[in-house]
């Protein structure tokens, strides 16, 4: 076999995801070519994106799940989740990871992402208690 065991394990993912990125593909052409005054048609592509994209999703969820060794797993979540993150999720799948992947730069950046929404969260409920008292 050649290549790395990266490169192997990056095919394995890009066969996976493969038919959602094709299916992106198509709809982006569609769009393309649908008046932007068709509000319908560019609703339905809209909504078919978005359920492709919930697919897309669960097919890296699983990639990372079944290769937690993998820095392919670790660039993955930085790809597809660490923007607008569920931050249970987020955390669910660097927690996933196998410890030899912390040290990437791609584990180091989900690390970092985490701790500034965790923060940022925390704040933020802080903020929302602090107007509450003083409201009362």
């Amino acid at each position: 076999m050649r290549g790395s065991a990266s490169q192997r394990e990056y095919a394995v993912y890009i066969s996976k995801t493969k038919p959602f990125t094709d299916q992106v593909s198509m709809l982006s052409d569609r769009r393309k070519q649908t008046a932007k005054d068709d509000k319908k048609t560019l609703d339905s592509i809209s909504t078919a994106w978005e359920a492709i994209d919930v697919k897309r999703k669960e097919a890296s969820v699983a990639f990372i799940k079944e290769n937690p060794q993998s820095a392919v797993s670790a660039w993955v979540i930085t790809r597809s989740f660490i923007f607008q993150p569920d931050l249970a999720l987020l955390e669910s799948l660097y927690n996933a990871l196998s410890p030899a992947v912390y040290t990437t730069s791609y584990a180091q950046a989900i690390k970092e992402r985490l701790d500034t929404e965790k923060r940022f969260h925390r704040g933020n409920r802080r903020l929302i208690l602090h107007r509450q008292i003083l409201q009362e």
